[in-house]
């Protein structure tokens, strides 16, 4: 009797979603079918991607330590990690993301050691095309690497991470050309011109913005920053011990936005009136918010991209304590300051 063939799956992209779906595939128990994964990167980095890339201290998780575990249904995991490799932190601490890269890095390794029928490859290149056939079998899918090289798989999962932006306005080729213009602070060695610049400004005023203010003003003689959003609008705190999770009814019957953002505040109001604060019904949301997001009708999510997802933002995306405080420091010395406004040209003079 002929063997089974192993059931192949092909990952685009090596960041922290691919190599989690890698974890969770290897973890998964099989009982007949072999499985072989296929964990491609373009750059042959694998676990870290562009959000636990950073290698600066400063640049920090904005979740708690003891809700970050990477396994599912195992928030504490990572907190428990640390504490294995005799590293105890308090569940509250807010733990730098290059950290958090060897974490994952660790955890694909260990879970490919204890695989039970089943085969990871790493592999560097990258994917131009993926292109369906008949196979003696059933369908198969192709994979064409930009060198030529392919590799078939059953079954394609892509976790390509953030997509590129645009330029948020017109940029002349001359300011492009100059290496006075940063489309990406992310890419290796994008800052480094800017340190020793007078003054940055920084289309922006998120999380982004406070991990580039922070690595430029917080250095001896490095620019002054100014930061512009739109809104002017600053990621809100995080307190210094941990929000109580709680259970609460979100009305989704509808499809409409409504009646979910009332139930939101009648929630804050509720858990004011018991000595604690809105980001606990924030928090408290992070687990059921794609489901949220799955029945609001299309309208409605236009709806909330265009009115309230910045105020979302704020409160959801929070820095951490310390993170905080450094930049209020900053902004009091003078060294970082904010606004609202909409820029409208660039010019290079």
């Amino acid at each position: 009797m002929s063997e089974t063939p192993a059931r192949r799956v092909a990952i685009v992209g090596g960041g922290a979603a691919g190599a989690l779906a890698a974890v969770h595939l290897l973890r998964e128990p099989r009982e007949r079918r072999r499985l072989e994964i296929e964990l491609i990167d373009r750059a042959g980095s694998f676990g870290a991607g562009i959000a636990y890339g950073t290698s600066d201290p400063l640049h920090v998780l904005n979740v708690p330590a003891v809700r970050m575990g990477a396994i599912s249904g195992r928030p504490e995991h990572f907190h428990r990690w640390l504490a294995g490799r005799g590293e105890p932190v308090p569940e509250e601490a807010f733990l730098p993301r290059g950290l958090y890269a060897t974490y994952i890095r660790d955890l694909l390794s260990t879970s490919e050691r204890h695989a039970h029928d089943a085969r990871l490859t790493r592999r560097e290149g990258e994917v131009v095309s993926v292109t369906e056939r008949v196979g003696r079998a059933g369908p198969l899918l192709d994979l064409t690497f930009e060198d030529g090289m392919r590799v078939e798989a059953d079954h394609v999962l892509l976790a390509l991470g953030p997509l590129p932006a645009g330029d948020p306005i017109s940029v002349p080729t001359a300011l492009k050309k100059s290496g006075l213009y940063v489309a990406n602070p992310w890419a290796p060695g994008a800052l480094e011109a800017a340190r020793s610049d007078r003054s940055v400004l920084i289309v922006g005023t998120g999380l982004t913005m406070v991990d580039v203010g922070l690595s430029l003003a917080g250095e001896q003689g490095g620019p002054r920053i100014l930061a512009v959003s739109r809104h002017g609008l600053l990621p809100r705190r995080h307190r210094r011990d941990l929000t109580r999770l709680r259970h609460f009814h979100v009305p989704t019957e509808s499809g409409r936005l409504d009646p979910i953002v009332a139930a939101i505040f009648d929630q804050v109001a509720r858990v004011a009136q018991q000595g604690d604060d809105w980001r606990d019904v924030i928090d408290s949301m992070r687990p059921v918010t794609p489901a949220l997001w799955k029945t609001l009708k299309l309208e409605e999510k236009r709806r909330f991209l265009h009115e309230l997802q910045r105020l979302w933002d704020v409160h959801r995306f929070r820095m951490a304590p310390y993170v905080a405080d450094r930049l209020e420091h900053l902004a009091v010395g003078g060294r970082v300051s904010f606004g609202a406004g909409t820029i409208v040209s660039l010019e290079l003079q």
